[in-house]
């Protein structure tokens, strides 16, 4: 059956907060905060550029 939307169980939210972080993404690598482009792309032609 459905929740009674009128119940105090459905104005709570969801049961419990998100879970914590696994440690595998806690170790993923992030992409670069920087607005520029990354320096190994500075010597690639545009074909290059696109196929990276």
């Amino acid at each position: 059956m459905f929740p009674d939307d009128d119940s105090p169980e459905s104005s709570q939210g969801f049961p419990g907060d998100l879970p914590s972080p696994r440690i595998s993404d806690l170790a993923r690598a992030r992409p670069p905060t920087s607005a520029s482009p990354p320096d190994y792309l500075d010597g690639l032609n545009p074909e290059q550029r696109e196929a990276v």
